[in-house]
């Protein structure tokens, strides 16, 4: 079995990590362009940033008089969109969905990430295929190599998991 992809390790994420540690950072001048700094790390690792992750209203066909009427119409297809991304980054039943789908987002003492809830969104673009541009580059600049039958089957495994967690009770 191959080894998970570790979070961390990923070109830029370590320095983001500790930016994140650092008490205060939101009233030091050194850390104004943080959120900048981590959709230029993710957009290198992971081809998009958070914000480009987010429902995207298009229709190049409708008038401006029209165009109320097609957002609202639009607001099925943007919950629909947004099931995609329904894992709560921290909940216990969805770490498996992560483990099943070769991501370690841990510290190697076991806590949490910080900067995991800034990426979630990009990591499940790239594991579930749900934009073009979404693909994932380790070192930050070669392109996303192809899944072998091991990816494959670690990626039906995690939809066996989000499926097992839709369900209903019977």
């Amino acid at each position: 079995m191959k080894e998970p992809i570790r979070l961390i390790d990923l070109s830029g994420v370590r320095e983001i990590e500790a930016a994140l540690h650092i008490p205060g950072r939101q009233i030091l001048p050194q850390f104004d362009d943080l959120e900048d700094r981590i959709d230029e790390v993710s957009r290198r690792i992971f081809g998009l940033s958070r914000s480009e992750t987010e429902y995207r209203f298009r229709h190049p066909h409708a008038w401006d008089d029209q165009l109320d009427r097609v957002r609202w119409d639009s607001s099925e297809d943007y919950e629909k969109w947004e099931l995609n991304f329904e894992l709560d980054p921290w909940s216990d039943g969805d770490e498996d969905y992560w483990e099943a789908n070769g991501w370690d987002i841990w510290h190697d003492d076991g806590s949490e990430l910080r900067v995991f809830p800034y990426l979630y969104r990009q990591i499940i673009c790239v594991i579930e295929q749900l934009l073009p541009e979404a693909r994932l580059s380790i070192t930050g600049n070669d392109p996303n190599p192809e899944r072998d039958a091991e990816d494959w089957g670690r990626h039906i495994q995690g939809e066996a998991c989000r499926f097992q967690q839709r369900k209903p009770p019977s």
